[in-house]
């Protein structure tokens, strides 16, 4: 099976992919795997912290399939949704996400297709990654932003460099005088 990518309004990921599934799951021949991967970030908004989930890639929905011409044509003749915008191609081809672009951002996501925070050590200039989604990442984290609670890594998608920002929870490691001046007995 192939990954394989659907242009769509950005913002309506979500209820294209579930249309899609609806369509698709009515035709038991076709084997597929939609996705939406998302990142969990911490916004401020009035000085108020809330818990988002944003779409890693805007715009795209990602299919795992062995059957892509299948589904063009089922989607094309008679089942196409206003907001799919094209499948990805290249070449008059369906564009293949290659399989090196993808193990990063499988590791990256959880069952649910979400990237959650991860816990972060820093001591000066050195970050130890402890739990969370980065545990796995094997790329290089380009800059961290302790006061957002972000990093900003880089991942390949469709044969670009893409930045994005994964959230974080910054923890510093307390030394022991510190620990000492603040515990009384």
């Amino acid at each position: 099976m192939k990954w394989y990518a659907f242009f769509v309004k950005t913002g309506k990921e979500g209820t294209v992919c579930k249309y899609l599934n609806q369509i698709l799951s009515f035709h038991t021949n076709i084997n597929f795997n939609l996705l939406v991967p998302k990142r969990e970030l911490i916004e401020y908004k009035s000085g108020i912290k809330t818990l988002v989930y944003k779409p890693l890639f805007p715009g795209y929905i990602l299919i795992h399939t062995e059957s892509m011409l299948s589904i063009y044509e089922l989607i094309h003749i008679g089942w196409w949704h206003s907001d799919l915008f094209a499948f990805l191609r290249i070449e008059g081809c369906f564009q293949e996400i290659h399989s090196e672009e993808m193990l990063p951002i499988n590791s990256l996501i959880n069952r649910e297709g979400i990237i959650d925070t991860s816990i972060v050590f820093l001591e000066k200039d050195k970050v130890l990654i402890t739990d969370g989604a980065l545990i796995h990442y094997k790329g290089v984290i380009k800059k961290i932003n302790k006061r957002k609670g972000r990093a900003k890594i880089s991942l390949m998608f469709l044969n670009r460099n893409i930045e994005i920002d994964i959230s974080i929870k910054c923890l510093k490691k307390i030394n022991e005088q510190e620990v000492k001046n603040t515990i009384v007995f």
